[in-house]
């Protein structure tokens, strides 16, 4: 009889971790889907540069973590330690959502392309730390909650006469993390795909109405002449990605376009484009500017290179050879070429003004 009831009893606390991990999968797949679901939706749809980045890495790890947080708390069964399991999961999902578009993106590309490694593409400023911080609060709140309502919903899908009982009794943690979800989506995601939201609306309306007059009243309020820099080279984008962004608010931002081959920019302030250029022309611009020092150049020279437009500024010519050799978001890696052919691989960090860091010959 003892054995028998210890077999019972072994087999009840079974049953509890497999409820327990399958619950913490779920509600980690809800979060997810959530948070980043019509975030990718987006950015595919808009052609963004690696719109699958933000939600391969964020499932991974919220169904990693929630797992292992359901199934810890199958395996303790005890109320105090479930609520501070899942405030430490939420804590830990509103953590990655609030570092994956920055530190976390700039660690990845910098796998992808090794060029790119080391370098902050999407800074993490001060700004996006303090939204953070309320993120961090109100999700670990959230799975706090959820962590208190485990241990009830795991006795009740344990005694469900079906296993459709049993799902549905699981699926009751996940109305907490879609909420949180959806939340940090609109704190976190929704600023930095915006801009290029409002860049894919102007460009597709521009092509549609190629060659058509347009009404100048229409016309206005699509900022339709902030294109006219661009328009003799405007196709459709074959990719779209953030690159520059304020460190206060994000409300003013610049979007980089590669236009076939043809790279843009365009400033964006509060979803709406500004002004694009484009991009050789920047920099083109900048450089002689600062060669023949004159005053609000488009470029800031480190001291680095201030010291090399000493060397080579002279030989740069009215209109600098230049080629685009690799950008991801404020980094990007420039071929520059003097009259005497020698050839420099520089660096330039596209911020407002841009700010030039580094050049080293590739003779």
């Amino acid at each position: 009889m003892e054995n028998n009831t210890k077999a019972e009893h072994l087999k009840i606390k079974s049953n509890y971790r497999k409820l327990g991990l399958l619950y913490g999968i779920i509600v980690g797949l809800a979060y997810s889907l959530s948070t980043w679901g019509f975030d990718a939706y987006t950015l595919l749809r808009v052609d963004a540069s690696l719109p699958w980045l933000k939600i391969s890495i964020g499932l991974l790890f919220c169904v990693f973590v929630g797992g292992i947080a359901g199934l810890l708390v199958g395996s303790q069964d005890r109320g105090i330690v479930a609520v501070i399991l899942w405030v430490f999961a939420g804590v830990s999902f509103a953590w990655i959502t609030g570092h994956l578009p920055f530190d976390i993106s700039s660690a990845a590309i910098g796998l992808f392309d090794p060029q790119f490694k080391g370098l902050e593409v999407y800074p993490l400023y001060e700004s996006t730390e303090v939204r953070l911080t309320i993120l961090l609060l109100v999700t670990g709140a959230l799975g706090g909650i959820s962590g208190a309502l485990q241990l009830v919903i795991l006795d009740t899908a344990r005694s469900a006469s079906t296993r459709l009982g049993q799902f549905f009794m699981l699926f009751l943690g996940i109305p907490f993390f879609v909420l949180a979800g959806f939340m940090n989506d609109g704190q976190v995601n929704q600023v930095t795909r915006n801009p290029l939201i409002a860049v894919d609306e102007l460009v597709h309306f521009a092509l549609e109405h190629q060659g058509e007059t347009i009404d100048p009243q229409v016309a206005l309020d699509m900022h339709y002449g902030s294109l006219r820099k661009i328009e003799d080279v405007l196709v459709q984008p074959q990719s779209i990605m953030l690159s520059d962004y304020d460190q206060t608010s994000m409300l003013s931002t610049s979007v980089d376009l590669d236009l076939n081959g043809t790279l843009a920019r365009c400033n964006v302030v509060n979803k709406q484009v500004t002004m694009c250029w484009p991009t050789l022309q920047l920099y083109q611009e900048g450089l002689v500017c600062i060669v023949n020092q004159e005053e609000r150049c488009r470029i800031n020279p480190s001291e680095e290179t201030l010291a090399w437009l000493d060397l080579y500024g002279d030989r740069l010519g009215d209109a600098p050879k230049l080629s685009i050799e690799a950008f991801h978001g404020m980094v990007l890696f420039m071929n520059i070429e003097i009259e005497s052919g020698e050839q420099f691989l520089c660096r330039f960090r596209e911020s407002q003004p841009i700010y030039f860091e580094q050049c080293e010959s590739v003779n």
